[in-house]
């Protein structure tokens, strides 16, 4: 009998522990695009599409939406906790950045909308004045992105679907 209890008291532990570590992975908002295509929330498909985007006339959150955006980028910036990398090697920017944001030294900036790809939302997003002209390349899967110092592309999961509107840049 204290064998039989101690198995289903396991049982039930292993299952409690599952079912906390899928609601912690639910939680989370914000992915860089190279982390969603690297967790398969955007496929190849999806960053074909979204490079074709650049070829259109670009779309951006209206002044209301950038705000709703902004609320929920900096109740869930930590998700983006070791993934802010400039550029390969250096220093993750997500402290630095974080606490420009706290300090309100400036509000993330939505340039342009991408699409909605499998329910995740593509943005081209600036969250620190870029004061310097340095932009840099990189690739995501075979596709080359470019970026600007302090700007990133970023997969909004919208778990809540909140609703946004958009205007032409």
């Amino acid at each position: 009998m204290k064998k039989c209890l101690a198995v289903m008291a396991a049982a039930i532990l292993a299952v409690a522990m599952c079912l906390g570590l899928t609601a912690c992975e639910e939680d989370r908002q914000f992915y860089t695009l190279l982390e969603a295509y690297n967790e398969g929330l955007i496929t190849d498909a999806d960053l074909e599409a979204i490079k074709k985007v650049d070829e259109e006339d670009p779309v951006t959150f209206t002044d209301e939406s950038q705000e709703m955006f902004k609320t929920q980028l900096l109740e869930h910036f930590d998700d983006l906790k070791g993934t802010l990398y400039y550029a390969e090697g250096e220093e993750d920017m997500y402290s630095f950045l974080k606490r420009a944001l706290e300090d309100n030294v400036y509000y993330p900036n939505i340039i342009q909308y991408y699409g909605e790809y499998g329910g995740a939302i593509v943005l081209y997003v600036e969250l620190l004045h870029n004061m310097f002209m340095i932009s840099q390349d990189y690739y995501v899967g075979e596709y080359k992105f470019f970026t600007w110092y302090n700007s990133f592309y970023l997969v909004w999961t919208n778990p809540e679907r909140m609703e946004f509107s958009l205007e032409e840049i």
